[in-house]
């Protein structure tokens, strides 16, 4: 089994996007999500010195603790034979050898209008975050020629539906 990695600015619909795919591949397969954030969270209760805040401000740093995690989940679930989705800021750069790894791109004002319509805690986070141009460099320069860009203003089945056929094994 291959690894769907989702990477993405803030307000993007990474969770959503992760969560749509994982319905629709789970139609003939056992699919496991993993947030990263939940893993940067164990890593803070976990490692002194993990580095404070939001992925996206200390973006290399917090990558370089979170990936072996990932890297350790991927290989489990491998071993397994289950479809891993890795979903979240701190997926970036993150690409096993056998993933296949989407960014959803979207327009500032679209994704400014999103994070206005998150949760207050969420909204407010980002909020403080200020400036995202060096987590937006972090996630330019982790792109690889084999990442799939995927336009996020189109709808959720039609995203899932594009990861799927892009992960479906070639016909003979």
């Amino acid at each position: 089994m291959s690894t769907i990695v989702i990477t993405g600015l803030p307000g993007t619909g990474k969770t959503r996007l992760a969560l749509e795919a994982a319905a629709w591949l789970a139609r003939d397969r056992e699919v496991r999500v993993v947030h990263t954030d939940v893993v940067k969270v164990m890593l803070r209760d976990l490692q002194p010195g993990f580095p404070a805040g939001p992925g996206y401000l200390a973006a290399a740093e917090q990558c370089r603790h979170a990936h072996p995690v990932l890297a350790a989940q991927a290989e489990k679930a491998r071993r397994e034979g289950v479809l891993l989705v890795v979903e979240g800021t701190l997926a970036a750069g993150f690409a096993p050898a056998d993933s296949h790894v989407f960014r959803l791109a979207l327009d500032e004002a679209a994704r400014g209008r999103r994070v206005a319509a998150k949760p207050a805690p969420a909204r407010e986070a980002l909020a403080a975050a200020g400036d995202l141009a060096a987590y937006r460099a972090w996630l330019q320069a982790s792109l690889t020629p084999a990442t799939i860009v995927l336009d996020a203003t189109r709808p959720l089945a039609d995203l899932a539906a594009d990861i799927a056929a892009a992960i479906a094994p070639p016909r003979p």
